[in-house]
């Protein structure tokens, strides 16, 4: 087992399950590997000149040709250097193109100028046209190793990203192997003529010329093409090479990514990407880009320092060094295998180094080989020289070459070209290119130039030291200076660089998943959780009034400050005065330091009245009360007895309502007012708010996110208060009226508190309306006050005053004011929609049975023509543009629709439910209703502006339709007496399906406000999805596995995002996770075994029941509809797979 465990853990065996994590699209798409292909062709020029340039020299039709020795170094120097002089600047100059063309333009240019170059070497008559020839291919060679790892890392997926741009170095070693082939070829095949070498430098120019062709057919970078501003393109582009829908969430994310990070990078240092000026100073004066820039420099420097590139470019004289040359051909079969086995030594640092073992693994693992072999080769040579090496060590020096290869393709070798291309933003990713390149050719000139000298003065052995010291300092510069960045995205590098350079150990791999099978299903959640937190705080947004850049959870931000300023409330009040005078006492103090709230002044209470909160009761006794009041723990949306404490918001608020009860009771005067009724001459602003243009666009959100669905307030009303009270525009503010000043500070929930004993009070429509104002507030928070209750209270007081009839009906013969009697009914339909949709989703009785009721629907129409004077207006006919409450009223029908399934199908406990003629009629005409409710669905129109709640989404009326269908049928898919048809299965789990993918896209990405309601919505469809697939054959047939995973993802990446936003969704989230897992396992083992044994029954493992119970416990407490108990004791406990 611990043999076992080690494996499992290993590096390795994680990044395989990296790999199978990832989509199939992803790997194995067309588009991806021959575009990449494409782009590691442009490593081939550079390595046909290596390895042909160090045996060309050894052909005599070219020594004839040239009047080349082969044992002039000095002549062999230039030759084989010269190429690097134009590759420097090649590569230089290539940022003035790269991103003005485009990447497969540029490589379209580069390999044209390139096969100029061999064209004009092949007819050269003499060294100076071979010199310019040289000269010119240098400069399409070094252009094309800039555009050749940038273009395959911004085309490359995160997790094979390492493995990609290895094809580079792999393409690099498969040319470097057929040149020298070429080269042995010719020598033995062609006859001394100017036809041997001209074979070798033509040939390649043919290949290219036909891969330009094909370019035409291969994509761009998306990259690119966004930074370009083609946006479109680089949606199509990205989509295609990934072989995803563009609203799956790995192509969202990644399309979010680049957004960002490019305009980040452009609002910082210009808008235009061409600026040579803007990049520069982007490049060398932030520090993470300075930090780059050293990183791209010195992991060059350090790949020829450590001698694999001079010994490749001398490989026949450094033979000759080890007494291994032998003859022409020996050498160039030597070279050959030499090439040929670095060939294979990139292949497998591709597969098992790179991405596997990390960026720094690998370095550590290549360098440290190196030094080992340059100290033996050192060493050897060094006895060598003095004639007492054994033929033994000789032939161990030839191996430890081939092992310097190994060390070399490891590290040095692959590593600084994908440095090259990965580490850079968007924006300067050509010029980091092309500046490293340009410093890599120079240097690597340098050197070339340079090794003859550096082996003749250190008498050849003392090279090899020189080349291992350097070795040494390269593993210590890994281990203090290079940050790992295997399995993060491009974007996600640039927060490596960030801080001190010298903590690169302290980082670890964090490699980002995103995947779409079951199993793999806690990754994604992690990613999810991660990325979801990163992007949420990240992007910013410009307020267009005030230019400044504020975040896009702006309404969350005010929430956390409303709770701080209501813990500084609760902290500093005293408990031996009136909670109301000392919390106005303490708002008068920060009132007088802020000219943003309303001047105002204390009421001038009756002295001589005993405080009512110490009336008959110590000190002692209200210090005890007040501290118990200050921590009565709020009901969640849950079913349970036991109070659960979620924080000091609504704890604070809740205990204002129970004191508020409390002084009623106790400070109530024989004439019947309070205390509080004494003066309201001048009211203090409870706490500091926005200025007056934030208050405006907080009303703005809540008109058109909130009111749009539960549409109780009337908006004039508001807009004129908020006129009148407000600082910026107040005419009137002697006498303002407590109501107004509630509903205007609801909008910050805690703000609104000091004021919710006057409204509640008042027993008529306002409080009415501060309950529901409660009650949305709790259904859009994780804390707050149980939506249960509050929809209760609202709705007893409807029924209180009559507003569920007519008004004839219960004779009422004064007519209130048409705004009066629209905003009756609209606040009834609203708490009776919240009370039901609440008892529906907890499975608990209705409050007031659809057949009491007999009130109208509010009237269609907007309203700004709704006024107390009468409608000025005319209502929305069926082929008129949407209103205001429009969405609301339709949503209205449905949950009474609602209403009557739950009464007709699930309220009866004596019935025998889905089963017999009468229920199956029942069923029927419901799904008639729902179909002609759909059917006279409003035209919809696209929401102007950012959506913050599900209820916005353009998709809200198929959701509901999706969610009426499994809420009819629930009864048809958990029966064992008469259990649902094939056609049922498949109509509830296409319905689940469509809700799964419905709330992914509304929620992924965006700044949508959860619901408890979303929760139990998309749980219960992963359920009804879950369950279908196990309880019918016909639907395990018809869907495919990959459509299964996709949709399990779905419902995953929703609950995980619901479970951040408040924990008390874990347990759905982690039994959700499990089921799919199980579900999954056994649709491959089905698949399986119906392949290999037809006549087979699959029986699914027994799952770890303590877990379950324990998460079944927990859901419990928060209420579960009907059928949902069932549908979850079928998937947990051992049901079989029904055939």
């Amino acid at each position: 087992m611990a043999l076992k465990q080690i494996i499992t853990d290993s590096t390795l065996a994680k990044y395989a399950r990296v790999i199978k994590a990832t989509p199939r699209e992803v790997i194995f798409n067309k588009h991806l590997l021959l575009s990449t292909a494409l782009y590691a062709t442009a490593s081939m020029p550079l390595t046909w000149d290596q390895g042909s340039s160090s045996v060309v020299p050894t052909l005599p039709g070219f020594q004839r040709q040239f009047g080349f020795s082969n044992s002039d170094a000095d002549q062999l120097r230039y030759f084989v250097s010269i190429v690097y002089l134009g590759a420097g600047v090649g590569a230089l100059l290539s940022f003035f193109i790269n991103d003005r063309i485009g990447r497969l333009w540029s490589w379209r240019l580069y390999i044209t100028i390139w096969i100029i170059g061999q064209l004009v070497a092949t007819s050269a008559p003499g060294l100076t046209g071979l010199y310019a020839a040289r000269v010119i291919s240098g400069l399409g060679i070094g252009p094309l190793t800039v555009t050749g790892t940038m273009s395959i890392v911004e085309i490359a997926p995160a997790e094979i990203r390492g493995l990609l741009a290895v094809w580079f170095s792999v393409a690099m070693t498969v040319s470097s192997v057929c040149a020298v082939f070429c080269v042995y070829g010719v020598y033995i095949h062609v006859g001394e003529s100017r036809l041997q070498y001209q074979i070798v430098w033509f040939s390649p120019c043919v290949f290219f010329a036909i891969l330009i062709f094909g370019s035409f057919f291969l994509t761009e970078s998306p990259r690119w093409l966004w930074l370009a501003g083609r946006h479109d393109e680089a949606i199509a582009t990205l989509v295609k090479i990934r072989g995803l829908p563009e609203d799956h969430p790995r192509v969202r994310v990644e399309l979010g990514e680049i957004h960002e990070a490019i305009q980040k990078e452009t609002e910082a240092f210009g808008g235009s990407r061409s600026h040579f000026l803007g990049v520069l100073r982007e490049t060398f004066t932030v520090p993470a880009n300075l930090r780059r820039v050293q990183q791209t420099l010195v992991s060059y420097a350090l790949a020829q320092l450590s001698g694999a590139n001079s010994v490749t470019s001398y490989f026949v004289p450094v033979l000759r060094l080890l007494g291994k040359a032998g003859g022409t051909s020996h050498s160039l079969f030597l070279t050959g295998m030499y090439s040929l086995s670095k060939l294979f030594f990139t292949l497998i640092a591709s597969f098992f180094f790179v991405d596997a073992l990390g960026r720094r693994g690998s370095l550590y693992v290549g360098a440290g080989l190196q030094m080992v072999s340059d100290i033996y080769l050192g060493v050897y040579l060094k006895y060598k020289q003095e004639g007492t090496a054994s033929d033994a060590s000789s032939q161990g020096a030839l191996a430890w070459i081939f092992l310097h290869a190994f060390g070399y393709a490891v590290g040095l070798f692959v590593l600084p070209y994908l440095f090259g291309g990965e580490l850079w933003p968007n924006r300067i990713r050509s010029f980091g290119g092309a500046l490293s390149q340009c410093f890599h050719w120079l240097f690597f000139f340098a050197m070339n130039f340079a090794v003859p000298s550096l082996l003749s003065s250190t008498h050849n052995w003392g090279a090899f030291l020189f080349f291992a010291g350097w070795c040494f300092i390269a593993i210590c510069y890994v281990f203090l200076l290079v940050p790992e960045t295997s399995g993060l995205s491009v974007e996600e590098i640039d927060e490596l660089f960030q801080g001190s350079w010298f903590h690169a150990y302290k980082t670890k791999r964090k490699p980002r998943v995103i995947a779409i099978e079951a199993e793999n299903l806690e990754q994604i959640a992690v990613m999810i959780r991660y990325h979801v937190v990163r992007i949420a705080n990240a992007c910013l947004v410009e307020d267009p009034a005030t230019k400044r850049h504020q975040p896009r959870n702006y309404l969350e931000t005010l929430e956390e400050r409303v709770v701080y300023l209501e813990r500084f409330i609760a902290e500093h009040t005293r408990v031996d005065d009136d909670p109301l005078t000392q919390s106005q006492g303490v708002l008068q103090r920060h009132d007088s330091a802020s000219n943003h709230t309303v001047a105002t002044q204390l009421p001038d209470f009756d002295e001589e009245h005993e405080n009512p909160s110490t009336l008959g009761k110590p000190d002692e006794d209200y210090d005890e009360v007040s501290d118990l009041a200050s921590k009565v723990g709020m009901l969640s949306f849950a079913a349970g007895a036991e109070p659960h404490y979620l924080g000091s918001s609504s704890t604070f608020a809740f205990s204002r309502v129970i004191n508020s009860a409390l002084l009623q009771a106790i400070s109530r005067k024989p004439g019947g007012s309070t205390r509080h009724q004494q003066d309201k001459s001048s009211l203090p602003t409870p706490c500091l708010l926005p200025d007056y243009d934030d208050c405006v666009r907080l009303s703005d959100a809540y008109f058109r996110e909130v009111h749009a669905q539960y549409p109780f307030l009337h908006e004039p009303s508001f807009r004129d208060w908020e006129a009148k009270i407000m600082p910026s525009d107040a005419t009137d503010l002697s006498h303002p009226d407590p109501a107004h000043l509630f509903f205007l500070y609801m909008r910050l929930y805690a703000a609104a508190q000091l004021y919710v004993d006057d409204v509640l009070q008042l027993e008529n429509l306002e409080a009415i309306q501060a309950y529901l104002c409660y009650a949305v507030y709790s259904l859009r928070s994780p804390a707050g006050t149980s939506v249960w209750r509050l929809s209760g209270l609202a709705l007893r007081q409807c029924v209180e005053f009559g507003y569920h009839r007519r008004a004839t009906v219960i004779g009422i013969t004064s007519q209130p004011s048409p705004l009066r009697i629209e905003l009756r009914k609209r606040a009834f339909w609203c708490a009776w929609t919240i009370d039901m949709t609440a008892a529906t989703i907890l499975g608990r009785p209705l409050a007031l049975q659809q057949h009491e009721v007999d009130c109208e629907y509010p009237l269609d129409i907007d309203d700004i023509y709704i006024t107390d004077c009468g409608i000025l207006g005319t209502t929305r006919s069926p082929h008129d543009l949407p209103t205001n409450i429009t969405k609301a009223l339709f949503t209205f029908r449905i949950r009474c629709l609602w209403g009557r399934i739950h009464t007709l199908l699930y309220s009866d406990i004596d019935q025998h439910r889905s089963s017999g003629p009468d229920y199956q009629a029942r069923v029927d005409q419901l799904r008639h209703e729902l179909e002609e409710w759909r059917a006279s669905l409003p035209p919809t129109v696209p929401l102007q502006g950012e959506m913050l709640s599900i209820f916005s989404a353009v998709e809200w009326f198929d959701l509901c339709y999706n969610h009426t269908i499994i809420y009819l049928y629930r009864g048809h898919l958990t029966s064992s007496s008469d259990p649902a048809t094939d056609e049922t299965f498949l109509e509830c789990m296409q319905a689940a399906e469509n809700l799964c993918h419905g709330y992914r896209r509304e929620i992924l990405g965006k700044p949508t406000t959860y619901t408890w309601g979303a929760l139990h919505t998309i749980f219960v469809a992963g359920l009804t999805y879950l369950h279908c697939l196990w309880s019918s054959s016909t639907v395990r047939e018809t869907v495919r596995q990959d459509v299964v995973s996709s949709t399990c993802t779905d419902c995953t990446i929703v609950l995980v995002l619901i479970a951040q936003w408040n924990e008390s969704a874990a347990p759905y989230r982690d039994i959700f996770e499990e089921l799919a897992s199980r579900t999954m396992t056994m649709l491959v083992e089905k698949e399986r075994e119906r392949s290999l044994f037809p006549e087979a029954v699959s029986q699914p493992d027994v799952l770890e029941s303590d877990h379950f119970m324990q998460w079944m416990a927990d859901i419990s407490e928060g209420g579960m509809a009907d059928g949902l108990g069932d549908l979850l004791n079928g998937l947990v406990g051992e049901m079989p797979i029904k055939e």
